[in-house]
């Protein structure tokens, strides 16, 4: 079978997020040294196979101290079976996933519908940002540190005290991310039931009015806009803002946003990939789409608030008339 460049994004996905390169290449009927050299080929870093006794002692204490195998697999970059296999090596008792879910707290009901604001905003954060294992029965979410306030916010509506890991870097050059994990199954396979789908990076689909009412779709997108879009300011002073996902994603941003404002957008398609994005770049569009995004709202994340008003204060009268 060859690799398109479709697929390999879904591999390099998949693997980043803590996959084992065999346990791919079983779900695509590859050879794992085909992923293996498909992966290095790409540039990505590969896991060493060989835990040290350093790691070794680390994965211990975190799991005595409640952590489980996704969140201990994440802050060491190491794929989570072999975080499963070295714990169930050294005879220690084995907590159940909900006996972890238990030490912390947890509203497994809080994703069954969605019927409000904050609901509709973290579904649209976890559609960007967000990872779901149905198979596992976890989900998680990393983003920089700086923006970690929403990360607790998130497990404060979630009821749960489980406090946030923080990712080993790969790079020194890399910013330093804050990741909160979810054990339950529960709401995996409410978030799946969303639209919220395991190795989503390539087939998300916009949600029905099943899965967010049209009243809750502008808080969905600030949460979209908050984790894959992006407001900016040009070296000339232009304003402009952008959102990157699917196709049907932006086609159905697209049409939103004509539904709501009576603006035309372009979507665009990324050279050699499967990835698209839509760009506001117009002074009054971008004025209009900002007031659009943060009416009534009460969650966001401060950073890109901050920045949406920025732009907001240097557009004067004349520039949108």
């Amino acid at each position: 079978m060859k690799i398109t460049n479709e697929l390999k994004e879904i591999i390099i996905a998949r693997y980043l997020l803590g996959e084992s390169a065999y346990g791919i290449a079983k779900d695509f009927n590859l050879h794992g040294s085909s992923i293996l050299s498909m992966l290095q080929k790409s540039n990505i870093q590969l896991r060493s196979k060989k835990l040290t006794n350093l790691e070794q002692d680390e994965i211990l204490n975190r799991y005595s101290l409640g952590e489980s195998y996704q969140t201990i697999a994440n802050n060491l970059n190491r794929d989570i079976h072999t975080i499963q296999r070295y714990i169930k090596s050294q005879n220690i008792k084995i907590r159940s996933t909900k006996d972890t879910a238990r030490k912390y707290g947890l509203n497994h009901n809080y994703f069954d519908i969605i019927d409000t604001e904050d609901k509709a905003y973290f579904l649209g954060l976890l559609y960007a940002d967000g990872s779901n294992s149905t198979k596992y029965g976890i989900c998680a979410i990393s983003l920089i540190d700086e923006d970690s306030d929403i990360l607790l916010k998130l497990a404060q509506h979630l009821q749960t005290e489980k406090p946030l890991s923080k990712p080993k870097r790969k790079k020194e050059s890399h910013r330093q991310q804050s990741c909160l994990t979810i054990t339950s199954r529960k709401i995996s396979d409410s978030l799946n039931k969303l639209g919220c789908v395991p190795a989503k990076s390539l087939i998300l689909k916009f949600p029905t009015e099943e899965q967010v009412p049209t009243h809750l779709l502008t808080h969905w997108l600030r949460g979209m806009w908050d984790g894959d879009g992006s407001y900016y300011i040009t070296k000339r002073n232009l304003a402009g803002c952008n959102i990157t996902s699917t196709k049907n994603i932006c086609e159905g941003i697209q049409k939103l946003i004509k539904e709501s404002l009576n603006i035309e957008t372009t979507i665009h398609k990324r050279k050699n990939s499967c990835i698209h994005y839509i760009t506001l770049c117009s002074v009054a569009k971008v004025k209009k789409f900002i007031e659009w995004i943060y009416q009534d709202s009460t969650i966001y994340l401060q950073r890109k608030y901050n920045k949406a008003n920025l732009i907001l204060e240097m557009i004067k009268p004349k520039d949108v008339n």
